[in-house]
């Protein structure tokens, strides 16, 4: 009488049983998968494609990248591309920045495909800018003009009038949005 008892039990929830171990397994391939779609690209060669990245900062940011060291995907904390040590400036204006570290935020969709980059935000690290004095004006207009996200952290500016520096402006944080 027990075993039949005990029996009937385990034949009654035997069923949900199942499944949640089959869940376990469903679960696992979903999150292995997940990783090796977010890992796959820390093995490709983005220096190739720096003319696509270029022309998405020039389309988006109108800014020009000239000089780089390096092209590299990082994961952490969010899918993006880091060009360290670049020089670019502004389209249309003699203003010219040099950044340490810039970090062009990548949609999930654009991981892998860059015919038709579009970036979520840009963050640029450690920047200088060394700038004529009756440039300020231009420089105030382009950062009010930005429509895409972008964020600035310790941007030093130099400011000079006929190469003499009377200015100099440190540790200034800018954000667009947020």
């Amino acid at each position: 009488m027990i075993n039949k008892f005990y029996k009937r039990i385990h034949n009654k929830f035997s069923n949900f049983f199942n499944f949640f171990f089959f869940l376990r397994y469903v679960i696992s391939i979903f999150i292995i998968t997940l990783c090796l779609f977010l890992l796959i690209p820390k093995f490709f060669d983005y220096e190739k494609k720096q003319v696509i990245l270029s022309k998405s900062l020039n389309n988006f940011y109108n800014l020009e990248l000239s000089e780089f060291d390096s092209i590299k995907y990082t994961l952490f904390p969010l899918p993006n591309l880091s060009i360290n040590s670049a020089n670019f400036k502004i389209k249309g204006e003699p203003i010219s920045f040099y950044s340490k570290n810039i970090k062009i935020f990548l949609n999930f969709k654009n991981i892998y495909n860059f015919e038709n980059l579009k970036p979520k935000k840009v963050l640029a690290k450690d920047s200088n800018a060394s700038l004529n004095i009756d440039n300020t004006k231009d420089i105030i207009i382009f950062f009010k003009e930005l429509n895409h996200k972008i964020d600035i952290r310790n941007l030093n500016i130099i400011l000079k009038k006929n190469d003499n520096s009377i200015l100099e402006i440190k540790n200034i944080n800018f954000s667009n949005y947020g």
